[in-house]
């Protein structure tokens, strides 16, 4: 039969391993949040939309780049009539 009395543990080594779980739960928290912000901050910035114009529609961006000499009259005048119909 094994001694299992001999190995018991008395309050404060158990406080000392609550400590730790706690500690060690505690970072796993803090990991998760830092990486869930780093998420978030990616998608944001790298996102579905266009990242240069938060909010602007396309005939926006279209008058940009004419304004900019980015496309010419007649690429701008066929582009605005595809937008608008």
């Amino acid at each position: 039969m094994w001694p299992w009395h001999m190995y018991s543990i008395g309050w404060g080594e158990m406080l000392v391993i609550f400590i730790v779980l706690l500690l060690f739960l505690g970072a796993l928290v803090a990991a998760a949040i830092f990486i869930g912000r780093a998420v978030t901050r990616s998608d944001q910035r790298t996102g579905w939309s266009n990242p240069e114009a938060p909010g602007k529609n396309a005939m926006d961006i279209l008058k940009e780049r004419y304004a900019r000499g980015e496309i010419s009259r007649e690429e701008y005048l066929r582009m605005k009539e595809d937008l608008e119909v």
